[in-house]
């Protein structure tokens, strides 16, 4: 495992180019091949796909049981955060049974089947020419589009420009839609963390996908409900080996009656923020998290990953980008960078 960290001076919340998906996508392909770990990156716009079905049956993981849904209330207008008040404070109680506490259960829970239709319906896939039946085995990508970006478009167009994703490489990739409304749910008890781990494991068992390559991205508000899927244990079957988040903060997150900061440590994250973002700051934890970007890099490497760092460099892709890995000999399964 390893981590690591870009710096993107003076850009705003919403910068996002064709540079910063190359520097994302790097990211992703060094974590596949165990040479790179989390990151901190800032946000690109959401996108939707075109599905291209490409049929292939590989043996589903097990999965869980899908979360309760808990009501949602309208979010403000702007940006999509807003204040969370009330969280409990006093020691954590004791683990559930079967959990060792990074986000891997023992024994696995039974297979359960899939049974969000919208969840198959939305999650398009659209691969590139040389993935699918009868071609080389690719990378799946899953990008979680902001508050307001219905269909994922501008996150689209922020990363791709006008041409198609799968053009610019050999993989997988589809925007998913909640499952209800057309933001992202991030009550306590929301079905969309266990949603977007359902995307993923049925594009895997429908596309020619390599299991050592499913990768999430979330920018601004998916950023968000990325960090809470992503940082619970109590979910199966999780099959995504990175993360990328863009512009936001890591959000405290609830298991049971217990308020935790990311207790899974098990995943590769990259996060990337602007340091003059208006909407979420760099460098100020808001309400509704437990760490900023840039603390959660410099915990999630060499704290609980024991990677060593940082090490720094420039981007060559976006201009004025710093990026700050912890990458090297990890002791755990994750690590972190940081592009700011």
């Amino acid at each position: 495992g390893s981590a690591t960290m870009m710096k993107l001076q003076g850009v705003a919340h919403y910068t996002l180019s064709n540079g910063l998906w190359k520097d994302v996508w790097s990211f992703f392909e060094s974590s596949a091949s165990g040479s790179a770990g989390a990151s901190a990156i800032v946000a690109p716009t959401p996108t939707s796909l075109a599905p291209t079905p490409t049929p292939s049956a590989p043996t589903p993981p097990a999965r869980g049981s899908l979360p309760t849904p808990g009501p949602s209330p309208a979010p403000p207008a702007g940006h999509g955060f807003w204040p969370q008040s009330g969280w409990p404070t006093g020691p954590k109680p004791a683990r559930e049974a079967g959990d060792n506490g990074h986000g891997r259960a023992t024994p696995p829970a039974p297979h359960r089947q899939i049974t969000s239709e919208k969840m198959v319906s939305a999650a398009a896939v659209e691969c590139s020419s040389g993935c699918g039946a009868g071609g080389s085995q690719c990378p799946l990508v899953v990008a979680l589009h902001g508050m307001g970006d219905t269909g994922g478009s501008r996150l689209k167009s922020g990363l791709f420009g006008w041409t198609s994703p799968t053009s610019q490489g050999d993989f997988c990739i589809t925007f998913p839609a909640p499952v209800s409304g057309s933001n992202w749910n991030v009550e306590r008890n929301s079905p969309d963390y266990q949603h977007i781990l359902d995307v993923a494991n049925s594009a895997i068992q429908t596309y020619n996908i390599d299991r050592s390559k499913v990768f999430l991205i979330g920018y601004s508000h998916g950023g968000m409900v990325g960090y809470k899927t992503m940082c619970r244990t109590v979910l199966e079957s999780n099959p995504y080996v990175a993360f990328a988040a863009v512009s936001t903060q890591v959000s405290w997150i609830w298991q049971g009656s217990t308020r935790e900061c990311c207790p899974n440590h098990d995943f590769h994250a990259l996060h990337v923020h602007g340091t003059e973002d208006g909407a979420i700051p760099y460098s100020s934890v808001t309400s509704w998290a437990c760490l900023t970007g840039e603390d959660f890099v410099r915990r999630h490497g060499p704290v609980d990953n024991g990677c060593a760092g940082p090490s720094q460099r420039t981007s060559t892709n976006v201009a004025s980008a710093t990026i700050e890995e912890y990458t090297e000999g990890c002791s755990g399964k994750g690590s972190a960078t940081m592009m700011k």
